[in-house]
This record gives C-alpha cells, sequence and structure tokens, in this order.
C-alpha cells in the first residue's frame, strides 16, 4: 500500500508553485517483518525516498571550552586577543568569551570560550599558543575540558540535479528528518515539548510558536480525563489527531528546552549567517536539510554534557572519536495498529498522527494507549508519573547508517588534522 504526507507551508512563496504535486512524502505501508511480540499484527511505513541520491555530512557548528588564566582578563579583551591570534592559525570563523557561568560582560581569571566554525588544521595551534602565553604552566590540550558542541547533520541533494529538482528533493528531505527523528520520552515534558516557530506570514516581524501536540479548546475535557487516569492532559490530548499540528516546513522544528543538557533544532536551511531579521541567502546547491543537537554542560564543569560520554577534553574530542554521539541522534520507523475497517490499511487516527508530527508525535500517542490499555487500578496510583517507552518503533537503520558515516568521516578529518 501506498500512502503520502503533503508539505505544508507558512508562506506559499516558499516553494515554485509548479512543484506542488511533487511536494509530498510518499511510503510504502506493509505488514511489519519483526518477530518481536511486540510487533505482532502491526504494519510499519517506510518513505519511498532514494537516500543513495543524497550526501550526508557531519560538521561541527561551535565547541564550547573551559579554561583558567595566569591572570585577571576582561572577557571583551581576551576575545581581542583570541581573534589576533587567530589571524596567524585560522582555527575558527569567530569565538566569543563568557564568565564560567556563561555570562556576558566579565572580567576574571575563569573563561568560557565559545568557537565558531572550528578547523583541526589551525585549532591545536592557537590553543597551545594561548595556554604557553596566557595559562598556568603546565597546562595542555588534555587538560582543557569541553563544555559544550553543537554538531549538525547535514543532508545535501545530489549536485547532478537542476535547481528546481534539487530544492524538491531537499525539502522532501527535511519533512524525512522531522517526520523520524527519534526523541526520548523526557521531551514531551514541561519547556522541553516539542514545537514550530516560524514568522508570521505577510508581516514578517513577529514569530509564532506552535506545540506539536495541543488540547487547545479541549483542555479542560483532557484534564478531568487525565485526573481520572493519573495521566497528563497532554498525554490525554495526544491520543486524538485533532490535536496534533503539523510543522509547516519553513519553520524550525524545536525538541527540548534552551540551556538543558540536550536541545534538538530541525530546520530547512536556505539561509547563513542570521542577525536578527537579517540572513543571507544560500546558492542552491548550498541549501540543505539540517538536523541539529547541542550537547552542553548546564552549568560549566558540571559533566552533565560531552563529559557523561567520555569527551573530557578538547584532545579527546580530536584524537578519541565521536562514536559516543551516535546515541544523541537517531531515527526510527513507524508501526501502526491495523484499521478496525481494512485490515491492509494503519489504523486513520494513528496515520493521522504520523503524518502531521511523525514518529514523536505518534510514539507519544502509543505509549499512553498502552498505559490507558492496562489496569486501571494501576494506572490511578502511578499518581502522574512520566509515561514510559512501550518500544512500538523500529529503527530506520539505512538513515542511521548514513548519518554514522557521516559522523566517521567528522572524525576521521579532525584525527588526520589536529597536529
Amino acid at each position: 500500500m501506498i500512502r503520502s504526507v503533503p508539505l505544508i507551508f507558512n508562506d506559499p512563496a516558499y516553494h515554485d508553485p509548479a512543484d506542488v504535486e511533487h511536494l509530498c512524502l510518499p511510503y510504502t505501508v506493509a505488514p511489519c517483518a519483526n518477530s518481536q511480540r511486540r510487533f505482532a499484527g502491526r504494519l510499519y511505513a517506510v518513505p519511498r525516498v532514494a537516500l543513495c541520491e543524497y550526501e550526508f555530512r557531519a560538521v561541527f557548528d561551535w565547541i564550547e571550552i573551559s579554561i583558567e588564566t595566569r591572570r585577571e582578563h576582561a572577557g571583551v579583551n581576551l576575545q581581542r586577543r583570541l581573534m589576533k591570534l587567530n589571524r596567524d592559525f585560522g582555527a575558527f570563523r569567530t569565538c566569543f568569551v563568557e564568565s564560567p557561568t556563561r555570562g556576558k560582560a566579565h572580567s576574571g581569571r575563569g573563561h568560557v570560550i565559545k568557537m565558531q566554525d572550528p578547523a583541526p588544521g589551525g585549532l591545536p595551534g592557537l590553543l597551545r599558543a594561548f595556554l604557553r602565553e596566557d595559562c598556568a604552566p603546565g597546562c595542555t590540550l588534555d587538560k582543557i575540558p569541553v563544555t559544550g558542541v553543537e554538531l549538525s547533520l547535514d543532508v545535501y541533494p545530489a549536485p547532478r540535479f537542476c535547481e528546481g529538482d534539487y530544492a524538491v528533493r531537499r525539502m522532501l528531505m527535511t519533512e524525512l528528518l522531522r517526520k523520524h527523528v527519534a526523541v526520548a520520552e523526557v521531551f514531551r515534558e514541561d519547556r522541553r515539548h516539542p514545537r514550530f516557530v516560524y514568522k508570521v506570514y505577510k508581516t514578517g516581524s513577529n514569530t509564532t510558536t506552535q506545540r506539536l501536540v495541543d488540547p487547545g479548546s479541549t483542555a479542560s475535557y483532557c484534564r478531568t480525563t487525565a485526573r481520572e487516569l493519573g495521566l497528563r492532559h497532554f498525554d490525554i490530548a495526544s491520543c486524538d489527531s485533532a490535536h496534533h499540528h503539523q510543522p509547516v516546513l519553513d519553520s524550525t522544528l524545536y525538541f527540548g528546552k534552551k540551556g538543558e543538557r540536550l536541545y534538538y533544532r530541525l530546520m530547512d536551511k536556505i539561509t547563513d549567517n542570521r542577525k536578527g531579521d537579517m540572513a543571507d541567502d544560500l546558492p542552491c546547491h548550498r541549501t540543505r536539510s539540517r538536523a541539529e543537537f547541542t550537547f552542553i554542560d548546564e552549568t560549566p564543569g558540571d559533566g552533565l554534557g560531552p563529559a557523561s560520554v567520555g569527551i573530557s577534553s578538547i584532545n579527546d574530542l580530536a584524537l578519541d572519536g565521536l562514536t559516543s554521539f551516535n546515541t544523541l541522534l537517531g531515527f526510527e520507523l513507524p508501526t501502526f495498529r491495523r484499521d478496525g475497517s481494512d485490515p491492509e490499511a494503519p489504523d486513520r487516527n494513528a496515520w493521522e498522527i504520523f503524518a502531521k508530527t511523525g514518529v514523536a508525535g505518534l510514539a507519544q500517542r502509543e505509549d499512553v494507549l498502552d498505559v490507558m490499555e492496562g489496569d486501571r487500578d494501576a494506572l490511578r496510583a502511578r499518581a502522574r508519573q512520566r509515561v514510559q517507552s512501550s518500544g512500538k518503533r523500529l529503527r530506520f537503520s539505512d538513515l542511521n547508517m548514513r548519518a554514522t558515516k557521516a559522523l566517521r568521516r567528522l572524525e576521521e578529518r579532525w584525527q588526520r588534522d589536529w597536529r
């Protein structure tokens, strides 16, 4: 069975009107062949997109380190010092110097340095010169803690496509990444909830934020039912496709809360060097689909970020590999109960939820249904504990493999050029 998910847009001018008929993401729906009991009788859906026609690249957007200087320095003076050194080494595009708690306009011996677009060929030389001249004697690269990184997976259609075909394939990939990105259940809670942000069409100045799951005007009903079952009202709302909202393609999709340990963003990247409302348009064949995540110490030095996966220093990051990051960005395929009126088709409500909010929305619905179909007395005794994963998704092996290979190429480049 073939099903399609139409792409939707905030600004109709975002795409060529002639492309409308091609701006649907097609899927093959078939019986799930997995032998595990939880998948018995279920259907699964896989996108009909030739991943071999795309190039996957992983890049560091920035790396953040924590250092202590020999003497007190104003942050602005230290930033100038680093930029002067950078003219000789070409270690990054720019850098920012903040206090040990990421505060602005500070002075002291402790500093957090964020380096944008770091280059492995120049970074070790710059850091060694900086350590030698400005930091305590004996401080070496393997003693510089990494307190945060931002890493992006960029997906480019093959350059052989003409501009029109390239743009269509890029937009389909952007939708595919959003539909299949897998995040932990904790990203359904509080201010971590998935949401998309976009400019208000026609005004172009104000931004609007929309949650993927939003009870809206039925919040009272959802809250009443949630109280009866010991769940949250968002859990109840997630079971009905009417409360799910499909992100417009010309928006940024967020998972997580800024400033916390993990924070995800997915976008159709067609601009760069954004400053406020201004940005540079990218040439067609440099536009791409992007999935990026920020992985930080919530307070520099607390060890919740890179150190928690074994990356304690800048040397570890450059030389010991990035395999630990494979668990931070992954993709899954949805599975469905069969529809009551047509056993060859996926459950209608479940498919509508997936078409709007992807694996993330469908996973929440399936997890809640598993709980609701359990023992009601035990359910009420949960006292609104977090709904756990029912594990009814499949690994998107082909996409995960390509993302892993992109990480491996980044790792090899850093190991080769770090000197």
